[in-house]
Order: C-alpha cells, then sequence, then structure tokens
C-alpha cells in the first residue's frame, strides 16, 4: 500500500526535468502562462528548474499545477501535451531523438522502467514485450499521486512512436490496489505485416501442398507448389520493396534531423560569433556613445531593420534614449525615472515580442507610443538587467525572414543585453574612477592649503614671541591653531579606525536634554563666527532617553552644524529640532542656505568629497559627513537628507538663494 501520507509533503520524489517539460512547453506555444508567478507559487527557484540533480516535492508538484488552473480551463489536457511534448524535436532535443531513433519504438518501452528511474522515485515501471508492436507496462505507486500526474504519463505513453510517424500509440489501462497496468499498441509498419503473413503462407503451404497430393494427384501438387513459390516469392519482394521504403523514409528523416542538428549547430556558432564580436566592441570602449552605433550596426546586419538603445544616465538616476537608428526621431531624448522603472516588472523580465501598439501599452505604459509607427511591429523589447537591477532596456525591429521570433533568438538577444550592461558598468567603473582622482586630487589640495595656514600662522606666533612679543597673547592664537590641526587629525585618525573596525561605542541612557546642554554653547560659538543666528526646538526635560555614545553624537551633530554654518550665507539661520515615534530618535539639523545639487547629495557622505559653496576660509578635508554616517550606522540608525526644503519651518526664511537643507539623525528607540 501507500506510504504515509504524512511523508508525501516533504520528501522529494520528483526530478526537475519533469516540470522542465512544461516550462519549456509554455515558452514555445503558451507566452501568456506566467512562469515566475507558477514557480513562485510553487516555492520552486528557476535555477531548480534548470539543475537536472534538483528534486521536488508532491506538494510543490500539486502547486504548480494547482496554478495552471488560473492559466487553463482544462489543464488536465496540457498535462497530457506535456507528455507528448517530450518526445518532440523541442522538448526531446534533436540530438537525443536523432539517437533515440536508432533503437526503435520497441525500446522505449522496454528500457522504460531504466528511464523512469531517472525522473522518479515515486514509483516503479515494469514492462514485457507483447508482440513486436505491442507492450505491457505495469507501474507500482510508493505514494498517492495526484490525477494531472496520470495524464503526463499517458501523454508520454502515447507520445513515443511520434519518432517515426505522426501517429501515436493505443493506449489501454486498468487499475488494481496500487498497480496501474498500460497496454500499449502502435501501428506495425507494412513491411512486418507483410513478413507475418509469409511467416503463416510458408507454414500453411507444405501442409495444403501434401493434403493436394495426397487426395487428388501429383501433377495438381506439381502445380501448386509452383504457384506457392511464386506467390511466396512475390510477397517476399512486396515486403523487400516495403522495407526498402520503410528504410529510404527512415534514412531521409535521419538525414533531416542531422541536417537540422548541423543547422543548428551552425546558427548557435554564429550567433556565438556575433557576440563575442560585440564583446569586443564594448570591450575596446569607454562610453556607450562610443559603443552603442557599433552594436547597432552589427544588429542592423543580422536582419534587424531598426533598433533604439535606452540606458541609465548615473548621474541623474534616470534611464534616457541614447541611441536612434531607424525609428521616429520623437524617441530621441526620452526620459524615464528609476521610480518609473521600479514599478514596470517587464524590465526584469524576459523579452518580450511586442505585436501592436495596445500591446505597447499593456507592457510598457510610460508613453513610448507616440515614437513608434504601425510599420514599427512586431516589436523585441528587450531588458538590459545586472545584479536584478534595470540598466535600460532596447528594442528591435526584426525583418520578416525572422519570424516567428523562436527561443533562441530571444536568447541571442539577451546575450546582446548583457554585453552592453558590462559596457555600461565599464563606464561606470571609469567614471568613479575619474571622480576618484579628482576628490584625492582635491583632498591633496585642501589638505596642503589647510595644514599651510595653520603652520604659517604658528610660525609667525612663534617668530613674534623669539622677537619679544607678548607670549600670553601669541600662546591663545597658537592654542587655537593647534586645536584646529588636532581636530583635522583626529578625524583622519576616527576614519582609519572605522574602516579597519576598531571603532567602539560607549553606551549609555541620556536625554535629549543632555545633548542640549552640552552642545548649545560650542553651537553658539559656531553660529557667531559665521554671523548666523541658532535656534533650539523640542529639547525639553520629559523627552525618552537615548541609547547611545554621546560623546561620539556629539561629533556626529557638531559636524551636521559645521556642515550648515559652512553652506549657509552670511545672517542665517541654524535650526536644530528633536522629535521622537514609537520607532525612532530624530534631531534634524536645518539650514536656509544654498543647499544641495541633485548630483551632490548622493556624494556628501563620500570621504574626501567637497561640495561647491562653502563660505571661503572654511572649506576643510571632507571628512565629517562621511564620519558621521558611520557613526550613526554603528548605533543601528541612519542620516537622512532633504534638499531644497519645501515650507518656510521653524521660523527659516527661504528664496530662491536660500534654498534649505534638512539632515536628520535617525536613531532606533530599541
Amino acid at each position: 500500500m501507500f506510504e504515509n501520507a504524512d511523508a508525501i509533503g516533504t520528501d522529494k520524489f520528483y526530478n526537475s526535468r519533469i516540470l522542465s517539460y512544461y516550462i519549456k512547453l509554455f515558452r514555445d506555444k503558451y507566452p501568456h502562462v506566467d512562469i515566475s508567478d507558477l514557480l513562485s507559487f510553487a516555492q520552486i527557484e528557476q535555477t531548480a528548474i534548470d539543475d537536472p540533480f534538483e528534486w521536488f516535492t508532491q506538494e510543490q508538484i500539486d502547486k504548480f499545477f494547482e496554478r495552471l488552473f488560473k492559466y487553463f480551463e482544462n489543464p488536465y489536457d496540457i498535462a497530457r501535451e506535456a507528455g507528448r511534448y517530450i518526445y518532440s524535436d523541442k522538448g526531446l532535443g534533436l540530438w537525443k531523438k536523432f539517437t533515440l531513433k536508432l533503437f526503435g519504438v520497441g525500446n522505449a518501452y522496454k528500457n522504460i522502467g531504466w528511464y523512469a528511474r531517472a525522473i522518479t522515485r515515486s514509483c516503479t515501471f515494469s514492462s514485457r514485450e507483447l508482440a513486436s508492436n505491442k507492450y505491457e507496462v505495469k507501474v507500482t505507486f510508493k505514494v498517492k499521486e495526484s490525477p494531472h500526474q496520470a495524464f503526463t504519463r499517458l501523454g508520454i505513453l502515447e507520445a513515443a512512436p511520434r519518432m517515426y510517424s505522426d501517429k501515436m500509440a493505443r493506449v489501454e489501462s486498468s487499475t488494481q490496489g496500487d498497480t496501474t497496468t498500460y497496454i500499449i499498441a502502435w501501428d506495425a509498419a507494412k513491411s512486418e505485416l507483410v513478413e507475418k503473413f509469409m511467416l503463416r503462407f510458408s507454414l500453411a503451404a507444405p501442409i495444403s501442398i501434401l493434403a493436394m497430393l495426397l487426395a487428388v494427384n501429383s501433377t495438381a501438387a506439381i502445380y501448386s507448389t509452383i504457384l506457392f513459390v511464386f506467390i511466396f516469392l512475390s510477397l517476399m519482394a512486396i515486403q523487400l520493396k516495403l522495407r526498402c521504403l520503410e528504410l529510404t523514409h527512415l534514412y531521409e528523416n535521419y538525414e533531416q534531423s542531422a541536417e537540422t542538428i548541423i543547422q543548428s549547430y551552425i546558427e548557435d556558432y554564429e550567433q556565438v560569433n556575433i557576440l563575442n564580436r560585440i564583446g569586443r566592441i564594448v570591450l575596446r570602449s569607454n562610453s556607450a556613445e562610443s559603443f552603442l552605433p557599433a552594436v547597432s550596426d552589427t544588429l542592423r546586419s543580422m536582419n534587424y531593420t531598426k533598433v533604439s538603445f535606452f540606458v541609465s544616465a548615473y548621474d541623474d538616476e534616470c534611464i534616457v534614449q541614447k541611441f536612434n537608428d531607424g525609428y521616429t526621431q520623437q524617441l530621441s531624448g526620452f526620459r524615464i525615472t528609476v521610480e518609473a522603472v521600479a514599478k514596470l516588472k517587464p524590465l526584469l523580465a524576459p523579452p518580450t515580442v511586442i505585436a501592436d501598439f495596445a500591446d505597447l501599452e499593456k507592457n510598457l505604459p510610460i508613453g513610448l507610443s507616440s515614437g513608434f509607427t504601425t510599420a514599427d511591429f512586431p516589436l523585441v523589447f528587450v531588458p538590459i538587467v545586472s545584479d536584478a537591477a534595470s540598466l535600460g532596456f532596447f528594442f528591435v525591429t526584426p525583418e520578416k525572414s525572422l519570424l516567428p521570433f523562436v527561443k533562441k533568438k530571444l536568447d541571442f538577444l539577451v546575450g546582446v543585453a548583457s554585453h552592453i550592461a558590462l559596457g555600461l558598468h565599464k563606464q561606470q567603473a571609469f567614471h568613479d574612477i575619474a571622480e576618484s582622482d579628482r576628490v584625492k586630487s582635491n583632498f591633496i589640495s585642501t589638505a596642503s592649503h589647510e595644514l599651510k595656514t595653520p603652520i604659517q600662522v604658528m610660525m609667525m606666533g612663534l617668530s613674534e614671541i623669539e622677537q619679544g612679543g607678548d607670549i600670553a597673547e601669541n600662546i591663545l592664537s597658537l592654542k587655537a591653531v593647534v586645536s584646529k590641526m588636532k581636530e583635522y587629525v583626529d578625524n583622519l585618525l576616527s576614519l582609519q579606525r572605522i574602516e579597519n573596525k576598531a571603532y567602539s561605542l560607549d553606551l549609555h541612557p541620556f536625554t535629549p536634554n543632555e545633548v542640549f546642554e552640552k552642545l548649545k554653547d560650542e553651537m553658539h560659538n559656531t553660529a557667531k563666527a559665521f554671523s548666523h543666528q541658532v535656534r533650539f526646538v523640542g529639547f525639553s526635560s520629559n523627552r525618552p532617553t537615548i541609547l547611545g555614545d554621546l560623546t561620539r553624537l556629539s561629533v556626529v551633530l557638531m559636524n551636521l552644524f559645521g556642515n550648515s554654518c559652512k553652506f549657509t550665507p552670511k545672517a542665517g539661520m541654524i535650526v536644530v529640532a528633536y522629535d521622537h515615534d514609537a520607532t525612532e530618535h530624530r534631531i534634524t539639523v536645518l539650514d536656509n542656505g544654498i543647499g544641495i545639487s541633485k548630483t551632490d547629495i548622493d556624494k556628501v557622505f563620500i570621504k574626501f568629497y567637497q561640495a561647491a559653496g562653502a563660505i571661503d576660509g572654511f572649506s576643510g578635508f571632507g571628512l565629517g559627513l562621511s564620519i558621521s554616517k558611520e557613526i550613526v550606522a554603528l548605533h543601528n540608525g541612519y542620516i537622512s537628507v532633504i534638499s531644497p526644503l519645501l515650507i518656510n519651518k521653524h521660523g527659516l526664511e527661504l528664496d530662491h538663494i536660500r534654498i534649505g537643507t534638512s539632515m536628520t539623525v535617525h536613531l532606533p528607540r530599541k
């Protein structure tokens, strides 16, 4: 009897190749089926389907089939069709089909138990030959299977003769207990039928001649013998003729299969060769502007009449139309924001063949319709994806000679997209290297300037003392300069300790009011040096406590405060505000300064990076915000930036110059 039903959901009985035939069938004939939806519902990864050594549970198989009701009125017919699909050129594979043809239909059923062990552990198969064109196959189940699996098995048993003809086998089944018996018969070859008749005739002829010799006379027996020999030879000639025709037909099938295999290999080689050429084009180029026209020319040489590329512009987080070859100029300059891209699932999906305008709006509702004409369809939309992120997409219009558009051609376009993604990453890498060199050069220049000035002040103070000047007055000046240099050195050492993961925190609970008391004088003095006003909001004594390193967080707040002072024109306003909710504390430094440009807002926390616009004489090394970000991260928090500010909050007066910036330290309540 069947095994314990509780084990069915956890034991893995079915090889991934079973479902892989379903997936191949859907991709080939039923493109409306969302394969990712099927696999997700069954809790199966795509990589598991592609792995021939992966096995699935009965529950996963059942869920996969359950989801088919979403796409088909009668999924049981699809299950049977999936079984039959195994013996098709696309299902079995041309080379395997070519090889199996050499062994005959009978061998497919004779060795079915050996084949079955490779794809299922839920049952065992045994078979025996009843006739040259008839087999009995018994299936003994270890677990109770779902009805749809019987339909898939029926399709497999029916379809084996299709390797040789268009006709399928006739299958009858009966079930007794946990065993199902299948009687499988198929049309024998005509030469086999004649051969069977010859065998019976050769047995009956001697008996007939002997009876005639005894019952009639020798003359009649002699004439009968001659007639029987003539008939036998005629049957032999017919049998040989039929056999020759069958062998010729079989040879033509083999030859056709071999030609198909060879042609397939040639096409694969050509596609690989083209992809290698595109790869070399991309590797030799440093920008999309230089390699996209060459990629377009290569695609045009492969009978794609029109090509248009949309790729990521890293600087402003948009996907822009970069190169257009054949489509209307209305596509030129088209931009789509990253937020809009994120909402479009097709941009992270496989290539899509778009038949008309309605299909375009359904799959890509981003206002591209005006850029195409009726003559541009069918379009092929190909996403450019890397690490599950969209780097863009491109369209191609194939010549009619390329239609219908099969999976192999789509796979080729995926390869093209992969090379383009590599080129875009390379372009960004060169940009990052150039930016890194610029930041390094800027740091060296800034450090030289920032250190040179205090050293000159120190030299002048020491010279004054040597010449008998007022020691007390010069000592105060020297102490201020040394304090500034100490700040620079401390920042560099802090950054080094953070990068070496040797930066520790001294965690204690403290109130926001303690922050206010600790920093108010220093902030007032700093604001006064820049001729700014400072205002504190929300720092009352009844606020919830913060668990953190007060000293380290004070450094963070002074860095944010100093940054606001440096980028706010004189007579500005700096506001330090505290608020909280159930999950986090928020300490915000707001200003009505010049704001942060869109290109700088994601870079301000990069070490040594300095945005333009600081008040003369207060530039610094560009380390304060970088260190601040790391300290807050050690507290399991983060810093958010908003610029420009949209409203005159806390008395900040905003205009076209004073557009304002807000930097908020978010710290968890727990």
